[in-house]
């Protein structure tokens, strides 16, 4: 009994450790699909999808324990990921399996998220993970819904929603350009660490690490770069070299401008 104890104590390190390896892997899986959709998508559509960075995908309520509903067909990019709407292996493909929600940094209020418009507005909030609340795990760029070169704004300001300028062919780096990413990390990896405090985000693959899906069709983690949005591996911008050095490292929030004081 001591020799098996001891073995298992041996092995249990390993198979947490694999465990990760494989939630991690399909993380970047089912961004790699999108990036595809999201390619298939502006092949047809000649532009980037209407809708924000929580609409552009995913389901319309998704239950820990029932399963509530397929792929919502208004969300633009979902008839490019699967045929049937309602399978759900597709609808899992925007499910990061290391969901955790999110909680406000230096804050134990976790945020929470409706869709107003939607018919299952509410019933998300049983879940805390991001897909239970929004449908999907992953945040879309903002800066694609942002007229390439305007400093940021939040998404009301007479600059948001200006696509005519924001094609595909606009990226000049597709391999660095990120469509979608992790929630989580996502925005508060772009706030130097000095301003993180108040914005919501929570590590799901390690500190500072982000899993992003890019307009070349890969996906990649990468380690972020605190107070930046265009780094050596990643860029959020459409155009970075338009970009003013005053931009807002993300669009639709107020907090974290690009610093080298980290």
């Amino acid at each position: 009994m001591s020799i098996i104890a001891l073995l298992v104590g041996l092995l249990l390190p390993g198979l947490r450790l694999a465990r990760g390896y494989a939630r991690d892997a399909l993380c970047s899986s089912n961004l790699r699909q999108a990036s595809i959709g999201w390619t298939m998508y502006t092949n047809d559509a000649g532009l980037f999808p209407p809708r924000g960075p929580f609409d552009w995908g995913g389901v319309d309520f998704y239950d820990r324990v029932v399963w509530q509903s397929g792929l919502n067909p208004n969300r633009p990019v979902n008839p490019y990921i699967g045929s049937n709407l309602n399978e759900k292996a597709r609808a899992e493909i925007f499910l990061c399996p290391n969901d955790i929600g999110v909680h406000y940094f230096g804050d134990p209020t976790r945020a929470r998220y409706s869709f107003a418009n939607e018919s299952t507005a509410g019933l998300e909030d049983k879940d805390d993970r991001i897909y239970g609340q929004l449908g999907t795990s992953y945040r879309a760029n903002e800066w694609i819904w942002m007229k390439p070169g305007a400093p940021g704004m939040t998404s009301g300001a007479p600059n948001y929603n200006r696509t005519s300028g924001n094609r595909p062919e606009v990226v000049t780096d597709p391999a660095r350009f990120v469509l979608v990413g992790d929630l989580g990390p996502f925005v508060v990896g772009r706030c130097a660490r000095s301003l993180r405090r108040g914005v919501f985000g929570e590590w799901w693959h390690g500190e500072e690490q982000c899993t992003f899906a890019f307009l070349d069709g890969h996906a990649a983690r990468h380690q972020m770069t605190p107070g930046t949005a265009d780094s050596r591996d990643y860029t959020f911008y459409v155009a970075p070299a338009l970009q003013p050095r005053t931009s807002w490292v993300y669009a639709s929030s107020p907090v974290g401008t690009p610093s080298s004081t980290n």
